[in-house]
């Protein structure tokens, strides 16, 4: 097979040696790429974390082992469309390039996880998703704030997005965020929107089509973008959807959030915990079962919040986790940690807010938990153990979770964790201010 030159896309000679090993052999780890091309193992991976910057290469975690794969054909054609002044012959080859490459992949499976970096990479999965709807002539389903994309991507490629998709005639249904409401806005054909209050709070971008669910975090950086290919998973953040499509106002309580906790915290060894930016997590408040319930009155008086008389529940759930000597590990945000005592300083005397930091310091050397207290904003609650793991959407805990025990999707939350709790600091620094 005649390999085309792959400078005009920005992708350097070393960079296409990798590029080509990859994709030859389909689906990678990283010790067979070094062993094709004879290249140094820090050049390779130089070179790896390029090409997924640039969105040429995606990856998948698999039982902690990382595999690589090429992400296609569509983000050459979005080059392409970006730089018509390019040499118009080194097109060609790529169109015939990728011509073989399709024929050659033709029974490779379809990739159950993917992780993707950068703006390039998402344009090229949008795209992606756009072919796909009007090939099986479905919809898309998005749920997110609202706006985020056209801030990331640009007017320039958001404006092509909606011309393709008047052009291909592709159906949507969106809810986005009251507060983002365009009062401005034209009425677009397919296009139905519904927006929810501010007691839902979105963590995240996603998108649900056929039996692929791709969830987009524009707040990282580089931006990072999870593509899941599972009918199951899918069908079941369809039916969550079609929850919030019929009732976006208003929630009852959802039994099945404390059933799902109860079920993955029972009998583990170790438990990860990554609360929202503005959600606390249940250790910082007092372990009398009393005094617990006063301050959640307090805070949801305050918030409005939709547990009511799961509260109780849900904290037995955690003390026994606790009292099991299982290693616990939190990340929380630096807002819901300053919010929620000075939320106490302005309900108690100074006695009492001395007492209370003197029962967190001692409950955090009597069990085995580690919080650590992010300063980067995280719109994402995400609950891992060894049976598997739980997001909650949205992440004010009050409303639903999903809970899925699929060894690659798990991993890759794994790492999602770990990557939040390395940029972490101890509670400690912040309790100290107090």
């Amino acid at each position: 097979m005649e390999r085309p030159n792959l400078g005009p896309f920005g992708i350097t000679p070393t960079e296409q040696r990798v590029y080509f090993e990859i994709m030859n052999l389909g689906e990678t780890g990283i010790g067979q790429i070094i062993k094709r091309t004879g290249l140094h193992r820090g050049t390779v991976y130089n070179s790896i974390n390029k090409l997924i910057e640039k969105g040429f290469v995606s990856y998948n975690d698999n039982s902690g082992v990382r595999a690589y794969r090429i992400s296609g054909k569509k983000i050459f054609e979005e080059i392409i469309l970006e730089h018509k002044k390019n040499d118009e012959a080194d097109f060609i080859k790529i169109e015939d390039f990728f011509k073989q490459v399709t024929e050659k992949g033709k029974n490779i499976e379809k990739h159950k996880v993917e992780t993707f970096l950068g703006v390039s990479a998402f344009k090229t999965l949008f795209l992606e998703m756009y072919d796909e709807c009007r090939e099986k002539k479905i919809e898309y389903l998005f749920q997110g704030k609202g706006g985020e994309m056209l801030d990331v991507v640009g007017s320039g490629f958001y404006d092509y997005t909606k011309k393709l998709r008047r052009e291909f005639g592709i159906k949507c249904r969106l809810i986005l965020e009251e507060k983002f409401r365009d009062p401005n806005a034209f009425e677009q054909k397919n296009i139905t929107k519904k927006y929810v209050n501010d007691k839902i709070n979105t963590p995240l971008n996603l998108w649900i089509y056929g039996s692929t669910l791709l969830l987009v975090f524009f707040d990282m950086s580089p931006i990072t973008c999870i593509r899941i290919r599972n009918e199951s998973l899918a069908s079941r953040f369809r039916n969550y959807f079609e929850e919030l499509w019929g009732q976006p106002e208003s929630f009852e309580e959802r039994k099945i959030y404390r059933e799902n906790l109860v079920d993955l915290t029972e009998g583990v060894t170790s438990m990860d915990i990554l609360c929202k930016d503005d959600v606390a997590p249940f250790f910082i408040y007092p372990h009398r079962i009393n005094k617990f319930s006063e301050y959640r009155a307090i805070i949801r008086n305050k918030r409005k919040t939709l547990t009511g008389n799961q509260d109780r529940e849900i904290f037995k759930a955690y003390m026994r986790l606790w009292k099991s000597g299982a290693r616990v590990r939190y990340v929380v945000g630096e807002t819901a940690i300053t919010n929620f005592i000075k939320m106490i300083q302005e309900n108690y005397d100074k006695k009492e807010v001395e007492r209370y930091l003197a029962e967190l310091k001692r409950n955090l050397l009597k069990y085995a938990v580690d919080i650590r207290v992010l300063k980067d904003f995280n719109p994402l609650t995400l609950y891992i153990s060894e049976k598997g793991f739980m997001i909650v959407f949205p992440s004010s805990n009050e409303v639903y979770g999903f809970m899925t025990a699929g060894s690659q999707i798990k991993a890759t939350f794994n790492r999602l964790f770990e990557d939040y709790w390395n940029r972490a600091v101890e509670i400690w620094q912040y309790i100290g201010k107090f």
